[in-house]
């Protein structure tokens, strides 16, 4: 063990409001816990106002210029650098030949999904993060990934025989100064949440706004997210549909204190993966509230009670809300923090990147086991 300080930083002109409550979440956590550890997201407000008739492409580029020389800045004084990977970006791959000490974190399968992404631009990124991405994560001290499924697709992408320290780190949320569960709001008629900042292709909403067509089951689904229009459309067709928008913290605490389960995607392979620890569900189960999705939750034990794998089916998703019902809010979130609290998530990453020596040959890959 020993004192270094570790600075976990991101780069985004317009960042997911999932990746800024993360980042925040943790550099509360970390304030309190006194670790020597900064979080750093660095995003369009750093640029002057001047900037902003610019194009995004030159404004993109100006920031990233800005946050990696102070990257470089920061590891010549001895920090050690956690960086949030960012596909197909030549200042990251400019930057890894100057950065001394450096993880990198992994959120997703990064050529995947870029190859998946409509926009124009897509094909360039993706043969970026092949012939410069790849070397960014090869020089890296070790990968920071938050599911093993992650795991395997990085060190898979490095050259053959290359080592590196593998951590799973999955995403989490603070217990600390929250309440322990929700106020319990349910009605006699079943509820049902889904939270997203946008729906996309792999939320699978489309399939469970069919499946609720085709149904006679009662009850409520809430949306809170933007739709595009021909997923608001089909869901404007169902009167058992509420389509909320964009809500803030207080209005979604209300409708899960309704909620009698919470979802989260359906269509991950969509992006080629079959596991993912989403930010909602952290949120539903802090809350006490059961959650289902099309997934399985690497963070949450196989037979976690609390957390069903299946499929968008509207008659499924309202039996397993039954089934769960007479469960206290209490002892949902009592038996989902062991998993989910971010201050044990934070603290395990903290001390098993602190047990990694600064100078020493890279861990084997057959010694590293891919658990928290």
């Amino acid at each position: 063990m020993d004192d270094r300080t570790f600075v976990h930083a991101a780069v985004a002109l317009n960042p997911p409001a999932g990746v800024a409550h993360q980042m925040a979440y943790e550099a509360d956590v970390a304030a309190a816990l006194g670790l020597h550890w900064t979080v750093w997201l660095c995003n369009g407000a750093k640029l002057g106002p001047w900037l902003r008739p610019w194009p995004a492409f030159i404004r993109a580029s100006l920031l990233r210029l800005h946050f990696y020389a102070r990257l470089v800045r920061l590891s010549r004084r001895g920090h050690t650098i956690v960086l949030r990977h960012s596909p197909g970006d030549p200042f990251q791959f400019l930057a890894s030949y100057f950065i001394k000490s450096y993880f990198t974190v992994h959120h997703t399968f990064e050529e995947d999904e870029l190859a998946a992404s409509p926009h124009r631009s897509a094909r360039l990124q993706v043969a970026l993060e092949r012939r410069l991405g790849r070397r960014v994560v090869a020089r890296a001290r070790g990968i920071v990934c938050v599911t093993p499924e992650i795991a395997r697709y990085e060190l898979d992408r490095l050259p053959d025989g290359a080592d590196r320290a593998v951590l799973i780190y999955p995403n989490g949320i603070p217990y600390q100064d929250a309440p322990s569960a929700t106020a319990d709001l349910r009605s006699d008629r079943p509820e049902v949440i889904f939270l997203a900042s946008q729906f996309v292709a792999w939320h699978g909403l489309e399939a469970l706004l069919s499946s609720l067509a085709a149904s006679r089951t009662d009850g409520v689904l809430h949306l809170a997210g933007e739709l595009p229009e021909p997923l608001l459309q089909q869901a404007k067709r169902d009167s058992r549909v509420r389509v909320h928008g964009t809500l803030d913290a207080f209005a979604v605490g209300g409708l899960i204190a309704r909620g009698w389960v919470g979802l989260s995607s359906f269509r991950l392979a969509h992006k080629g993966m079959t596991e993912a620890c989403t930010l909602k569900v952290r949120e539903y189960l802090r809350a006490g509230l059961p959650a289902y999705a099309g997934h399985r939750d690497s963070a949450l034990p196989a037979d976690f009670a609390y957390f069903r794998t299946g499929p968008a089916d509207w008659d499924a998703i309202v039996a397993y809300a039954r089934a769960t019902r007479g469960v206290p809010r209490n002892a949902i979130s009592t038996a989902a923090r062991p998993f989910i609290d971010k201050e044990l998530l934070l603290q395990r990453l903290h001390h098993s990147l602190e047990d990694i020596p600064e100078s020493s040959a890279f861990p084997s890959r057959a010694d590293v086991p891919l658990k928290e």
